[in-house]
Order: C-alpha cells, then sequence, then structure tokens
C-alpha cells in the first residue's frame, strides 16, 4: 500500500531513532534495516505486503494515517504521541517479539546451542522412529523362537572327561615325598633340568600323571617327580639327632603362589624410583610407557612386570618371610 509524504517521513525517523538504540535484536535490526533502504529509494511509492506492513506497524507504535481536511494538523499534533506510545509499546514487547515464520526454504537458527543440540535430536528422532519396527522384530523373533524350541533333551548327559578328570584328581589332591632328597624336574623325564629337591615327608599337590611321572605344586614351583618317591600316606621321618623342634610347613597351592607372584610384580614396581618400570605402565602424561619402560631397556634397574619374570628362589624367600 502507498504512502503518504509525512507518512514516509514519520517511518523513517522512527525507523533511525530504533536503529540508534540497542533494545532490537539481531532480526528486528536487519528487518527495520530493510524497510529503511526500501523506504530511501521508493519514498511514498514503497509498497509492503500486510504482514511486513504489520510488523513494521507492531515495531514503530504507528497510529492510522489521518486523512481529509485535518491530515497535517493531526498529523503534527499526534507525531509526538504515536512515537511516545510505540517506544513504550516497543519496550514492553520488546522481550515477546518473535520473527514471524517464513514460507518457503529458510534457515534455521545458527546459535551455538542449536548447533551443539542438532545429534541430540537428530538421535531422539531415530529412536522414535525406530522403537516400533524394533519391538516388532523383537515379538517376532520371540514368537519364532518358541514355535521352534523342541525342548529339553530326555537323553541323560554325561559328565566331560575334564570334569571327571578333576573330580578324580580333588579326590586325591596331597601326596608325601617318601624319598630322601628326590629331585623335582621341569617335564617328565630325567633329561629335564632339575628345578631343587625335596625332602623326604615334604607335601605336595598333585595336578596330573603321565608314564610314571607326577605333575606336582611344590615350594618350588609346578614341576614333575617319579611317582614312585610319592605316596598318598605320610612316611616316617626319623627324629632329627638334635633336639631342635622342627617347625612343619605347608606347601603352599597354586593359588597362594599365583597370589605371592602378583605381591612381588607390585612390590618391584612400587619400589622403582620413575613413572615407566613396566610396559603395561602409563607415565605422567598419560601416555602408554610401552617400549620406554625400564623393563623394556636392558641394563640398569629391572623391574618384576609378569608372573614369569618371578624366579623361585625368589618365590621361597617371599614364602619365608611370610611365615
Amino acid at each position: 500500500m502507498p504512502f503518504s509524504l509525512e507518512r514516509t517521513k514519520q517511518i523513517e525517523a522512527e525507523i533511525q531513532n530504533l536503529l540508534t538504540s540497542n533494545r532490537l535484536n539481531d532480526w528486528e535490526r536487519s528487518f527495520l534495516g530493510n524497510m529503511q533502504s526500501r523506504f530511501a529509494k521508493t519514498g511514498p511509492k514503497t509498497r509492503l505486503s500486510n504482514p511486513q506492513y504489520k510488523k513494521l506497524h507492531q515495531l514503530l507504535g504507528l497510529g492510522p494515517e489521518n486523512t481529509g481536511k485535518n491530515t497535517e494538523a493531526g498529523a503534527a499534533k499526534g507525531s509526538s504521541r504515536n512515537l511516545a506510545s510505540g517506544r513504550a509499546r516497543h519496550a514492553r514487547d520488546n522481550t515477546k517479539l518473535r520473527a514471524p515464520r517464513r514460507s518457503g526454504n529458510w534457515r534455521k537458527s545458527s546459535s551455538p546451542m542449536y548447533v551443539l543440540n542438532a545429534p541430540r535430536r537428530a538421535i531422539r528422532r531415530a529412536e522414535r522412529k525406530l522403537f516400533w519396527p524394533v519391538v516388532f522384530v523383537l515379538g517376532v523373533m520371540g514368537l519364532l523362537g518358541s514355535a521352534f524350541d523342541t525342548g529339553p533333551s530326555n537323553s541323560p548327559t554325561r559328565p566331560s572327561t575334564a570334569s571327571a578328570q578333576a573330580v578324580q584328581t580333588d579326590s586325591a589332591t596331597y601326596l608325601y615325598v617318601t624319598g630322601d632328597r628326590v629331585n623335582q624336574r621341569a617335564g617328565p623325564g630325567t633329561t629335564n633340568a632339575v628345578m631343587g629337591q625335596l625332602t623326604k615327608g615334604a607335601r605336595v599337590r598333585q595336578v596330573d600323571e603321565q608314564g610314571g611321572w607326577t605333575q606336582i605344586v611344590s615350594s618350588l614351583g609346578n614341576g614333575w617327580m617319579a611317582s614312585s618317591f610319592l605316596s598318598s600316606r605320610r612316611p616316617v621321618v626319623a627324629a632329627p639327632a638334635t633336639p631342635a623342634p622342627v617347625r612343619q610347613v605347608a606347601v603352599p597351592t597354586s593359588r597362594e603362589i599365583q597370589a605371592a607372584r602378583q605381591a612381588i610384580i607390585r612390590q618391584s614396581i612400587a619400589a622403582y624410583p620413575g613413572s615407566c618400570p613396566c610396559p603395561f605402565n602409563v607415565d605422567r602424561g598419560g601416555r602408554r610407557c610401552g617400549n620406554r619402560s625400564a623393563w623394556s631397556r636392558p641394563g640398569g634397574y629391572s623391574p618384576i612386570c609378569y608372573e614369569s619374570d618371578v624366579s623361585q628362589s625368589r618365590l621361597q624367600s617371599y614364602f619365608a618371610r611370610q611365615r
């Protein structure tokens, strides 16, 4: 709709006043700047759509345009009144103003919070879309499973060979050494290395048996001994010549040996002065030590990092200190 010359000047003055103030948001400032350029270009011949005119009327607080003989007088009298009322109404409703809905292809808000929450909104939309299909698929799978379920088999189950051997081994777990200073070897056979010697009456735990050799766990660790020097009965040990009492020490179990090795590893790592004793440790910067650890470098301090690093002599000294 066209405007009169007085109305056009009034609108341009109001737009300039609002643009110089700090009461506008980004959208309102852009809208008024666009209106100012259009009025400056076309003047009274400026044509606006109904939504544009309503928004401009709301921001500027313009009253109805006077017509007839009293146009010039009414414009002079009502100009100051309309400006004051428009500014007051604009200051009151500034927080409630929103940009009108745009038709067609328009951009959404580019605020940081809107961008940051975009993945969360996408996940919620995907969950809403996939909820009922997932429920349907699970229901169909449950029906098919119940339809093809043949039930428990009537044939009796037999215990596995490993379970049977474990039961038999537990029934006779501990054996006693019947010879004096019997060698404990690393494997079943005289060609294997000697780990140490056990005296008569020493108690060991049986693990396996193979071709006249028995796998045992003793104070020397996991090894093998000739079955002829082992018995389930405790042998009679002659009293020592000296009256000094002999303290009987129980042979540690495999669990106790494993716990002792872990304790030795912890003590060795704690005694290291640096931050990278082992490859699996993390340095002060939060990085994995790897090949930079003291264990990986030859020479110098050699911490104990793995169970294979714990020697039998160190185990014996550890158990001796514990007792």
